[in-house]
């Protein structure tokens, strides 16, 4: 699924219960998560933990993931950088794939590619790769008016140009 159609459809429709965000471009990661963050869970101080897919033992982010929410209409558990392999998810991880309550959405945000991952039925990837411009001019205004601070189209589009030509 393209970034720009998981934006469009989250909220609208019953969000992926395992969201997997891969490739290179972390900001659109990042903000898919935040997407998801402001959309189902209203006290993510209660309702939402971020692991470290390199430091976390399977067992706890299962744990985490099959816990119910506490105030919010969801859970959100994200993991970064999380590469299990496939006897990982047929062993440990069996429950949190086969088993994720409905009350739970799983946000896994990798850079690389992780076919074990993909293979899974129960996950839905979200392609983070390099955006059309009109895209980035979008959210560059996005992030300004996040700050108060206003930006206009052209002047985006300047910073896109700029942008892309150093990449």
């Amino acid at each position: 699924m393209e970034f720009s159609e998981f934006k469009q459809t989250t909220g609208v429709q019953t969000p992926p219960k395992i969201c997997l965000f891969e490739g290179e471009e972390v900001y659109l990661a990042e903000d898919g998560l935040k997407h998801l963050l402001e959309t189902f869970v209203d006290f993510p101080e209660m309702d939402f933990a971020r692991l470290d897919g390199e430091d976390v033992l399977p067992s706890d982010l299962v744990t985490q993931a099959l816990s119910f929410p506490f105030m919010s209409r969801k859970r959100l558990v994200a993991v970064t950088e999380f590469y299990p392999t496939a006897s990982m998810i047929n062993g440990v991880l069996k429950d949190m794939f086969s088993g994720l309550p409905d009350s739970t959405i799983v946000a896994i945000l990798n850079r690389k590619s992780c076919d074990a991952l993909k293979k899974q039925k129960s996950v839905t990837t979200v392609s983070c790769v390099k955006q059309q411009p009109a895209f980035l001019s979008k959210w560059i205004v996005k992030e300004f008016s996040r700050f108060d601070k206003t930006i206009t189209a052209s002047l985006a589009n300047k910073i896109v140009e700029y942008s892309l030509m150093d990449m």
